[in-house]
C-alpha cells in the first residue's frame, strides 16, 4: 500500500482525515548528549488526528516527505534531554547517524502519561522510512467525517484493505468502540475497588 493510496481514501465523503505512520527505536545526540527515542515516520494530519499540540515551532508536511527533508519534532523530554532549556527550534540533532533540523516541540504530556510522546521523535513519513528501513504503509488512522458516517467510513476502510491485502491481512479498530470497551472496564474495576475498599 503507498502513503498515496492512503491519502486518496480522503477524497470519500465519508471519510474525515487520514495519517500514516511507522515506528521504530533509536538514540538522538546532540550537544553533547544522547537519549533513546523512539522514531516515528508521519505524515501531515498525524498530529492532529492523535491530539497532540506542537508548543513551540510548526507541523511537519506532506512537501518534506515527498522530499525527503531532514527536518522533525521533538518531544518535550526529547529537547530538555539534549539541549537542556536552550531553544531549540533550528537546532540540528542526530538520529541513528543523520542530521535533522528541529521545526517543532510538542506540549510536554508528563511521566505520568501512558506510552508519552515526550521521548519521541517525528520524521516526515518517507525520510523517516528511509532511516527505519521500511518501504511502504503498514498502518494508517482514519477519521469518519462526522459521527454519522463512522459505519460507512469503517466499510470503506474495510473494502479499501479487503482489495490491497486479502480478506485476513489486516485489521479494523474502531477507536469509539474501544474507548467504550475501557470504559467499561474502568468502571468494573472502579466497583471491584470500590468494594475492596468498603
Amino acid at each position: 500500500i503507498t502513503l498515496k493510496e492512503v491519502q486518496a481514501l480522503e477524497q470519500e465523503p465519508e471519510i474525515g482525515l487520514v495519517s500514516v505512520y511507522s515506528s521504530g527505536q533509536g538514540v538522538a545526540k546532540a550537544a553533547g548528549n544522547q537519549e533513546n527515542v523512539t522514531i516515528l515516520a508521519v505524515s501531515q494530519n498525524y498530529l492532529q488526528l492523535n491530539r497532540l499540540t506542537v508548543e513551540k515551532g510548526r507541523c511537519l508536511t506532506d512537501v518534506e516527505s515527498e522530499y525527503r527533508l531532514s527536518n522533525c519534532i521533538i518531544g518535550a523530554g526529547v529537547a530538555f534531554n539534549l539541549f537542556g532549556t536552550k531553544d531549540v527550534l533550528n537546532e540540528t540533532i542526530r538520529l541513528n547517524g543523520k542530521d535533522f533540523t528541529v521545526v517543532g516541540i510538542l506540549e510536554e504530556e508528563g511521566s505520568a502519561a501512558l506510552n508519552t510522546n515526550d521521548l519521541k521523535v517525528f520524521l516526515p513519513f518517507e525520510t523517516g522510512q528511509r532511516l527505519l528501513g521500511m518501504n511502504g504503509v503498514q498502518t494508517f488512522d482514519a477519521s469518519a467525517s462526522d459521527e454519522d458516517s463512522v459505519a460507512k467510513a469503517e466499510q470503506t476502510l474495510n473494502n479499501f484493505l479487503r482489495g490491497k491485502v486479502g480478506e485476513d491481512n489486516y485489521e479494523v479498530f474502531n477507536m469509539g468502540s474501544l474507548l467504550d470497551m475501557i470504559s467499561t472496564v474502568y468502571n468494573v474495576l472502579g466497583y471491584l475497588l470500590g468494594g475492596i475498599g468498603g
